[in-house]
């Protein structure tokens, strides 16, 4: 035993050359492993011992360790205990027995265990850095309550925060991350509360992970508003619910709003009430172009095709607040100068204020994010925030030459809730085609924009020049006003990420007002293909395809009731205008008055009064003149109060705005169909209120607003007859003051001759033939008639505007000697010009192109053009702008891509609206007429009883009739007895089916008095008489008269038909026929034969007078009856062998050889006229009963 009472000191080094040196600090001292062994084996020095020292490596003691072991300054094997604390003030480290599980345990069952628990030690506490799994209380099946960081008034918490991308390689990495549990359970107390301001998930967001199809899963919130992906900026596409089958919206009150376009592509059922509220909505603006910055340039439009289009335009929509409003704000540099340098992105320390908040300093910021100071609070009175996290704010300077406006975007509220205020934006935030300024004056209001991306698309394209354009946008959700921008086509071109094209335009002014509707569509790829459309403004309705109506159909109509206009003015009768008009409506002008409004005279006991129907067919704004569609009756007046109504109207149309039927509710007042008219046209002269001078300025011109009307002009037909109203001029003109002296050669003759007030067209012949050239349009004012064989007309213009661009000056060309001269007729209505274009036509293979014009009133314009037609294109105010001729008619009233580009000869008519009735018809009261095809000349006209009851009506009819069955007129008499007591028993005049007619007193044929009488014309004439139709009984004009076969039976004067008759004669004029005279010439010597009739009736006539006189015993006229006939003579039936007969004469025979003789014979056959039969054959034959 070693019994060591006081200090020990062992060195534990060894001294090799201990000898060698005298000197203690001269000698080595050599460090040893085993400076000090307990419980080993001093053999084996190395090997364990219970107790050793090492001097080496510093110094080191094992227990239980051999040398091997002793690696660390105090190596122990085995366990060891320490009673009270341990203190070491270096790192510890846990290897384990057996080197893969090391523990750090304790034996308390309960209480605390504090690790690195000191109130001193604020710094950071690193666990497991490197380690790939770690477990934490995860055995223990108890209640657990795990606190990690519960109390810091500033925490920052990363879990799982695995990078997006393995840094070596960039490989895609893996993050995992699970919180809570306990899934089965159905009570509160399980649950994963987040309780942060704001929850940000970076990815995708899955709900009920481990629910099924089956299974139901819940998304709650006890706040009042959710506002749900409806952030300024967010998403422009949201599906959802896709694939759902069922959804269920909202609750059982309240309303829920959609902003934009609503699409549903199955059906939809509605179990309550559907209110369209409508209205109107502005599409399309006058913009300022390249605004915050961009520059201009050109844009196509977003159509691509009919279903597809380019979402090329966003939508800024700047909300604007006044000072005093929730949420105004404004820069607030304190007084340091402008702002948005980069000393915005600086430090900013020692912030202070009242009370000292967190954050006290803000760190540097670099690339695009600055910090940007604001004056007041940015939040809401009830506490939340006004801005929020990724909106969108407008920096609203002013523009000129150095600055405009900037937009940025919030990314951090970073000091809201004490001043000073900050918040954290991002510069450029829509794109690099933005401009990024640093000189924004301080106290510059700020507003929040709400921004919605890829909104809408364009309708036009724009060009690449400002500085304003018109912008047209095809239907969106909301509104523009003129404190917002669109931006157009933002773009990345370099796939970068980051959009570098794009122009901001600013909205100015808005264009028109989009009418909001209810539209059904077949494929919703255009409106052309809307199947049901409601304006929910004026309510219009249109509906395409087949409408089946199961009950009554009522249509309340009204009158007056889409508008009615007061207004005054000053008329003439008998005239269709009303001038000085005055509108004395309350915030009305005459531009609210329409076309196709009805009048009604609202002054009493006013001397004017309308047609029933009448309406307004033009309006002349610009000189305060009305047209009206029916002279006014009554007297002159002044200053009449009217009203212009319009009223509810049921009306059909082509699909085209054509109307083919329309009915208005008011009056009643039907129109079937339409006369719309195409014509193809050729410019034909100037007028005399325009500089037009070629057929191709007439589409331009009617785009611009300058022709509106259209004025028809036609040779008056006479112009063919003999002595028509056309002419040359004779000689040289004279006049002066508008008033042209023109001798002409002719005036015409009855209702062919020239007289005052006729239009005429003066012109050369070129132009007379042609309708293209020099002409005028006249009208004749007085007749000079002194030298009825040198007669002269004076001219001057109608008055009505309508005149070439000819002056009416005696030295003009138009007057020239040889010009023509005719009579033409202006058509007493206008038409409404609806459309002009070029169009093109092949003939032959090859192409032309021609002007085509469409009229609303057609019929201004002969259907068939037997006559040159001019018309005078006329602006409002009745001024002609240029005349042209008609150069055909053409197919069809509406212009299409492809129509027939032929002209028409006329016999396809331009009217359309045929009406075919299966029952009855019937008119009470009223008048019924058939127009001819220019509406000019009544054809056919039944005009009722005038308003007095139970009289009678007129027909009045200008045409040709072919009619079938009887024809019966009675007597008028007094009118009474006429309706109650008619006389149906003996007709006045009657024509039946069998051709028979009956006159019951007198026929008069009037007739036509000339100088000279035709011979031929038969003024009265019965046809098909005798056998098989070959007579006629006809009194000609010169008063002689066919009749029994003959013509000329009784001449002009008067007498029977004479013939002359002689030896020379042809054998069959000797056959004679009865009832007419012969006046015979017998050659002396000779014996002329002439043979009575062949079938005589009783009472034929035949008269003879011998005009020769060369009868003599020698000379023989011998009258005999046919041979085989056996018929007498006198009594006598043989005769004589004159003639060179062998044998005698086997019939009647009569020979006269009395010069000069004149004689008759009469015929007596078997029965007389009065079919009295029984007379004796000896009395039968002919009989003289005038010698």
């Amino acid at each position: 035993n070693l019994d060591v009472v006081g200090t020990a000191f062992i060195s534990g080094r060894t001294t090799a050359d201990f000898l060698q040196h005298t000197q203690f600090a001269d000698r080595d001292k050599t460090a040893v492993d085993n400076a000090f062994l307990v419980g080993g084996d001093s053999a084996a020095p190395n090997d364990i011992s219970v107790f050793r020292i090492a001097t080496t490596n510093s110094g080191r003691v094992g227990i239980n360790v051999s040398n091997a072991n002793l690696d660390r300054a105090l190596v122990v094997d085995g366990t060891s205990r320490f009673t009270d604390d341990a203190k070491f003030e270096h790192d510890i480290e846990v290897n384990g027995d057996d080197g893969v599980i090391a523990e750090i345990r304790t034996s308390q069952t309960t209480g605390t265990f504090n690790l690195v628990d000191d109130t001193t030690f604020v710094g950071t506490l690193n666990i497991g850095s490197q380690v790939t799994t770690a477990n934490l209380f995860n055995d223990s099946t108890a209640d657990q309550f795990i606190n990690i960081g519960k109390t810091s008034l500033h925490s920052n918490i990363d879990l799982g925060v695995t990078p997006d991308n393995r840094p070596s390689d960039g490989a895609l990495t893996i993050s995992k991350v699970q919180i809570g549990g306990a899934y089965d359970s159905t009570e509160s107390l399980s649950f994963t509360r987040v309780k942060t301001k704001s929850f940000k998930v970076d990815g995708d967001f899955t709900l009920g992970a481990r629910r099924t199809i089956t299974d139901s899963v819940r998304l709650s919130t006890t706040a009042g508003t959710v506002s749900f992906f409806s952030d300024s900026g967010s998403a422009s596409t949201i599906n959802f619910a896709t694939n759902a089958s069922e959804i269920n919206i909202a609750g059982q009150g309240g309303t829920t709003t959609i902003n934009n376009q609503l699409r549903v592509i199955a059906s939809a059922r509605f179990d309550g009430n559907i209110t369209l509220c409508g209205g109107v909505a502005s599409f399309s603006f006058t913009g300022d172009r390249g605004q915050l910055g961009s520059s201009i340039f050109a844009h196509a439009d977003g159509i691509l095709s009919d279903t597809l289009f380019n979402k090329n335009i966003d939508i800024l929509n700047v909300l604007v607040i006044g000072t005093t409003e929730e949420g105004y704000n404004e820069v607030d540099t304190a007084g340091s100068g402008d702002w948005g340098g980069v000393v915005y992105q600086q430090t900013i320390s020692n912030i202070g204020g009242t009370p000292v908040v967190e954050p006290q300093t803000l760190p540097t910021l670099t690339g695009d994010l600055f910090y940007l100071p604001l004056l007041n609070a940015p939040n809401k009175a009830n506490g939340d925030p006004y801005f929020v996290e990724n909106d969108y704010i407008i920096i609203n300077s002013s523009v000129s030459a150095s600055g405009h406006p900037e937009i940025v975007q919030v990314v951090e509220l970073t000091r809201t809730l004490v001043a000073p205020y900050y918040i954290k934006v991002k510069r450029q935030p829509l794109g690099t085609y933005t401009a990024i300024l640093d000189n924004h004056p301080d106290r510059t209001v700020i507003y929040k924009v709400n921004v919605q991306f890829d909104a809408t698309w364009t309708e036009q394209a724009l060009d690449n020049t400002g500085p304003q354009d018109n912008v047209y946008l095809s239907e969106f959700g909301g509104t523009l006003t003129n404190n917002d921008y669109v931006i157009i086509d933002r773009e990345d071109t370099n796939g970068d990420g980051i959009f570098n094209q794009g122009e901001v335009i600013k909205v100015v002014t808005p264009l028109s007002a989009e009418e909001q509707k209810f539209r059904i569509s077949k494929d919703c790829s255009d409106v052309a293909n809307d199947v049901f459309v409601v304006n929910s403004v004026t309510g219009d309705t249109t509906i395409l395809g087949n409408t089946t109506i199961n009950n009554s159909l009522k249509i309340a109509g009204g009158c007056g009731t889409i508008s009615t206009i007061e207004f005054t003015g000053d008329i003439t009768a008998g005239t269709k205008l009303i001038t000085n008009v005055v509108v004395t409506s309350v915030g009305k002008t005459i531009n609210d008055i329409a076309v196709g409004d009805y009048l009604a005279n609202t002054t009493n006991e006013s001397q004017i009064e309308f047609l029933g129907d009448t309406s307004i067919v033009a309006i002349d704004t610009t000189n305060s003149i009305i047209y009206i569609s029916d002279f006014t009756q009554g007297a002159q007046s002044s200053n009449i109060t009217m009203e212009a109504r319009r009223n509810e109207k049921f009306l059909l149309t082509n699909g085209n705005s054509v109307p083919v039927y329309q009915t208005d509710t008011c009056t009643g007042k039907t129109t079937v169909g339409n006369h719309f008219g195409r014509l193809d046209i050729e410019y034909s002269s100037g007028g005399d209120n325009s500089v037009y001078t070629n057929t191709t300025a007439l589409p331009s011109a009617f785009d611009a607003g300058i022709i509106t009307k259209a004025f028809s002009y036609w040779y008056d037909p006479k112009i063919n007859s003999d002595g028509g109203p056309d002419t040359n001029i004779r000689t040289t003109a004279q006049g002066s003051g508008g008033s042209v002296q023109v001798p002409v050669n002719s005036l015409g003759v009855g209702d062919g001759k020239f007289a005052v007030n006729n239009l005429v067209f003066i012109g050369t012949v070129t132009a007379a033939a042609s309708g293209i050239g020099d002409y005028i349009i006249g009208k004749i004012t007085q007749i000079i008639e002194t030298d009825p064989a040198n007669p002269t007309i004076v001219v001057t213009a109608p008055g009505d505007g309508l005149d070439t661009n000819q002056p009416f000056t005696a030295s003009d060309n138009v007057f020239d000697q040889g010009n023509v001269v005719r009579r033409v007729l202006q058509h007493e209505e206008f038409a409404n010009v609806l459309d002009i274009k070029t169009r093109t036509r092949i003939n032959s293979g090859s192409s032309s192109t021609y002007c085509s014009l469409i009229l609303d009133r057609g019929y201004i314009v002969q259907q068939k053009l037997d006559y040159l037609n001019f018309i005078a294109l006329a602006n409002d105010q009745n001024q002609a702008q240029m005349f042209v001729k008609v150069a055909g008619r053409l197919e069809g009233i509406v212009h299409k891509p492809i129509m027939n580009e032929q002209t028409t000869v006329g016999s396809i008519p331009y009217r359309r609206g045929d009406l075919t009735v299966g029952g009855n018809l019937k008119m009470i009261g009223g008048t019924f007429r058939i127009m001819d095809s220019v509406n000019q000349t009544p054809l056919f006209t039944f005009i009722n009883d005038d308003g007095h009851a139970d009289h009678q009506g007129l027909f009045r009819w200008d045409a040709g009739v072919v009619a079938r069955g009887d024809f019966y007129l009675f007597k008028g008499g007094d009118p009474e007895n006429v309706i109650f007591n008619p006389d149906t028993n003996t007709p006045s005049f009657s024509v039946d089916n069998l051709g028979n007619v009956t006159a019951e007193k007198s026929l008069t044929v009037e007739g036509i008095a000339t100088t000279v009488p035709s011979t031929s014309f038969k003024q009265f004439s019965i046809q098909n008489l005798g056998p098989s139709g070959t007579e006629e009984f006809s009194i000609k004009q010169d008063s002689s008269i066919d009749a029994f076969g003959y013509l000329n039976y009784t001449t002009s004067s008067g007498a029977r038909h004479t013939r002359y008759i002689s030896s020379a004669s042809a054998e069959s004029d000797l056959l004679l026929v009865p009832n007419i005279v012969y006046m015979v010439n017998t050659t002396a010597s000779s014996t002329l034969v002439l043979t009575m009739p062949s079938s005589p009736q009783t009472g034929d006539v035949v008269r003879i007078t011998d005009v020769g006189g060369n009868l003599s015993y020698n000379t023989s006229l011998v009258l005999r009856t046919p041979e085989a006939s056996g018929a007498k003579i006198q009594g006598d039936s043989t005769g004589t062998l004159l003639g060179g007969r062998i044998t005698p004469y086997p019939s009647g025979e009569l020979v006269v050889q009395t010069p000069n003789a004149a004689f008759a014979l009469v015929y007596l056959g078997a029965t007389d006229n009065n079919n009295q039969v029984g007379i004796p054959t000896s009395v039968q034959g002919w009989w003289l009963t005038e010698v």
